[in-house]
């Protein structure tokens, strides 16, 4: 446990700042997939006339500080050290409307779209878009632009891009390196239209998932996972309407307990309407029985933890050995490049269905290579070396007996 006590005043005049909030951040940055969640918000404390007390009460480090307060700019502390008391002094910069990241939202035909949602992208938070034409997120750094489509953020200076949307369409931009104001203009939704082929169908169609994959992979992104579901027709035949333009992946949702499967990569232009089809690719399906070890009972579906056959060896992203501070920096720039692009479209992990019995089968065909073919139950797993030939048509494993 570490007591905090600060005196938080104005960088200029040196005088107490009136009214503010302090709020505690446990972990590493990295601890959830999104950053913001490490910032305990329920132990925030409101601080007057210059004083405050916070006290960390988790023993999850480093322990981080930060300071919020109306008209300045937010003071965020390097890892805290542990012994407790802690005195700070925090001086507090005003923040001006010219450095924060502000402009104007222009519908399609150029006029200003009043009363678009606008997100500031940072490398402490993440946002969802939702079928309503919405952002989810911090609603910190969330507004609407006013009747001339204006908007103003304060002064964030860990944000690196801007996300607007409104009922006409979608846009996001990188925010430039000078302090001009910054012109958005909506581009147009696009449209998908599908087909889940029959060889894609063997272990049912619940659902058909379009979402961008590379945002998983770094701070202050804009996803779609869980808000574009579709239920397709008798016929495998689906539709996503209001669609941002961009480079995506739909997949095939069978129900709880089934991983996502047959990513399929597309392309949606602005204005225009992007065909797929969803269907087996060439390669081999694999097939196969668990045996529980000897004197165990395993309770196949509900003891299962991953079922997984990985490319061997795993190709990787780029190792990053650059300075810490700017690894979320590179991480951006990776997975929004062709390179980043290229890695998430091409498989490199394929999933297993084990049903109730113990019988397992890859829910996709496997291309020709070598794979790690790993298995984890509550109380045993097994990991097994294949290799899929150019010229087989099917792999039975028999039975695997589980340590």
């Amino acid at each position: 446990m570490l007591d905090v006590y600060g005196r938080v005043i104005d960088a200029a005049t040196g005088f107490g700042i009136r009214d503010f909030r302090a709020t505690p951040a446990y972990g590493d940055a990295d601890r959830y997939f999104d950053r913001e969640l490490r910032w305990f918000a329920s132990e925030t404390v409101r601080g007057s006339n210059g004083l405050f007390k916070l006290t960390f009460a988790e023993n999850e480090l480093p322990w981080q500080l930060r300071i919020v307060a109306d008209g300045y700019e937010d003071w965020t502390s390097e890892p805290l050290p542990t012994e407790s008391p802690l005195t700070l002094d925090i001086a507090l910069k005003k923040a001006t409307a010219e450095e924060g990241v502000r402009g104007v939202v222009l519908l399609p035909d150029g006029q200003p779209a009043e009363g678009a949602h606008v997100a500031l992208l940072t490398f402490e938070n993440r946002f969802t878009l939702t079928k309503k034409a919405a952002f989810e997120g911090n609603a910190r750094w969330l507004v609407r632009t006013d009747g001339t489509g204006k908007f103003q953020f304060k002064m964030n200076r860990t944000a690196h891009s801007v996300a607007a949307v409104c009922a006409e369409g979608f846009v996001l931009a990188r925010v430039p390196g000078s302090q001009n104001p910054m012109t958005l203009q909506v581009q147009p939704w696009g449209r998908v239209e599908g087909i889940v082929d029959k060889s894609a169908m063997t272990h049912g169609v619940e659902e058909v998932g379009l979402y961008d994959p590379t945002a998983d992979n770094y701070q202050g992104s804009v996803s779609t996972l869980g808000s574009y579901l579709v239920k397709p027709d008798t016929d495998g035949r689906f539709i996503f309407e209001k669609v941002p333009a961009g480079e995506f992946s739909v997949f095939i949702n069978s129900g709880i307990g089934v991983p996502f499967h047959h990513q399929t990569s597309i392309v949606v232009r602005s204005g225009e309407t992007t065909s797929v089809t969803i269907g087996n690719r060439i390669g081999v399906m694999l097939s196969g029985r668990f045996v529980p070890p000897e004197g165990k009972t395993v309770r196949w579906k509900e003891d299962l933890v991953d079922a997984e056959l990985y490319a061997d060896p795993l190709p990787l992203p780029p190792r990053d050995e650059g300075p810490a501070e700017e690894r979320p920096m590179r991480a951006l720039e990776f997975w929004t490049s062709a390179a980043g692009r290229d890695y998430v479209n091409t498989p490199h992990v394929y999933s297993v269905l084990v049903r109730d019995d113990g019988s397992f089968v890859s829910l996709e065909p496997l291309p020709p290579g070598k794979y790690r073919f790993t298995t984890v139950f509550k109380n045993c797993s097994m990991t097994r070396h294949i290799t899929v030939g150019q010229e087989q048509s099917e792999i039975q494993l028999g039975q695997i007996s589980l340590r």
